[in-house]
């Protein structure tokens, strides 16, 4: 739920600073909640607590970025094949490279 009204706040915030137009920011809405249901979702729990201690420790990262790399590093352990973690943050990219992962961009 935290990252569904993340994206949903992020893309808002955008459509302001940017002055995008309604029906552009419409069918940006429209095309993350249709792809939404088709997204994992990882739950917090004892294994992804594990995962969060391991970032923590080596990454100087933000909350937020520790979970999602955490979580990623756990699904890419289940699901290793054509796994790649996208993201347009320097350091988390940097820090999921380091772990890794596969990163886009490279």
């Amino acid at each position: 739920f935290v990252a569904y009204t993340e994206t949903m706040a992020s893309m808002y915030r955008k459509k302001r600073e940017a002055d995008l137009e309604g029906i552009l920011i419409r069918e940006t809405v429209d095309s993350f909640q249709k792809d939404w249901i088709t997204f994992i979702r990882v739950e917090e729990n004892d294994e992804l607590s594990g995962y969060m201690t391991q970032v923590i420790k080596k990454h100087p990262l933000r909350g937020f970025d520790e979970i999602h790399l955490a979580s990623a590093m756990m699904i890419h352990e289940n699901l290793p094949d054509h796994f790649l973690f996208a993201c347009f943050d320097e350091r988390l990219n940097y820090a999921a490279r380091s772990e890794g992962l596969g990163t886009f961009p490279p």
